[in-house]
């Protein structure tokens, strides 16, 4: 996948994002989804288009793909992130996790 800038020029050899596909459900209706498992910009690099782009990419895949969603996970304190994710029209789901986990 080619990742422009802003002005065009490609960026390589920077991992930006990482995206599981997969089935679930919601109740009874199947939904496959994109699950972006990782997605980050370098300070260096933000404000260069980068973050539009890697979103972009993963929206095409989406499509392309006939998944019904692009979903993600912010943390709700990280305000400048959810800010640029609702600039793209990202819009928060309505749902109620909660974290579990095992240890030895």
């Amino acid at each position: 996948m080619r990742v422009e800038d802003s002005r065009g020029e490609e960026v390589s050899g920077q991992q930006g994002a990482s995206g599981i596909e997969y089935t679930g459900s919601e109740g009874l209706r199947v939904i496959k989804s994109l699950y972006l498992e990782d997605l980050f910009v370098d300070k260096e690099w933000r404000g260069t288009g980068i973050g539009s782009a890697l979103i972009g990419a993963a929206a095409d895949h989406t499509i392309s793909h006939s998944l019904d969603r692009l979903e993600w996970v912010v943390l709700d304190f990280n305000k400048p992130s959810i800010k640029f994710y609702e600039s793209l029209g990202a819009k928060p789901m309505d749902c109620q996790l909660l974290r579990i986990s095992l240890s030895g």
